[in-house]
């Protein structure tokens, strides 16, 4: 019987016993096609309601199926209009008791802690925090439409709206 290097195992790979059932360890997936694509205005029926306010939003069409095939180890590339494609390398999967799915990742070439993307994929909707060197930004999604935009408070706030609340007197 061939030695095995334990090293080269994925993390989940804790008992020697079980080592001769995972076969040869998994060469990590390319980024491939971006999680999501631009789409030209207009085109897109997914009624994001902070829109009118957002002064850098983006229609998207955004990839569902490709989240489910993610393993540890995997790159996943993402579009920022305006910035260009990021690769992300995937550093953890979770599986919620409502069946969400949470993916944990750090932008490629630089340390695990600098600019992190954060997604989270349900049943019809998705949510992900992207954190690359040009900002912050996030992705809304319900089914395959969604919209990107950049995270700043500025753009978040309806200026014209008052936000003082004033309490009534008895």
């Amino acid at each position: 019987m061939a030695a095995i290097d334990l090293d080269a195992l994925p993390r989940y790979a804790a008992s020697p016993a079980v080592l001769p059932l995972l076969g040869p360890p998994r060469t990590p997936a390319p980024a491939g096609e971006p999680l999501w694509q631009n789409v030209p205005a207009g085109r897109h029926t997914f009624d994001f309601p902070q829109a009118k306010h957002v002064k850098h939003g983006f229609p998207v069409h955004y990839d569902r199926t490709r989240v489910s095939e993610l393993e540890i180890g995997d790159a996943l590339a993402v579009v920022i209009p305006g910035h260009g494609r990021f690769e992300f390398t995937v550093d953890r999967i979770r599986g919620h008791e409502n069946g969400d799915q949470g993916v944990h990742g750090h932008l490629a070439g630089h340390a695990e802690d600098d600019y992190r993307i954060v997604l989270t994929q349900g049943a019809t909707r998705t949510f992900a925090n992207v954190q690359t060197p040009q900002g912050a930004y996030l992705l809304e999604a319900e089914g395959e439409q969604g919209w990107v935009f950049a995270d700043t408070l500025d753009d978040l706030i309806d200026y014209s709206k008052s936000d003082v609340l004033v309490p009534r007197r008895n």
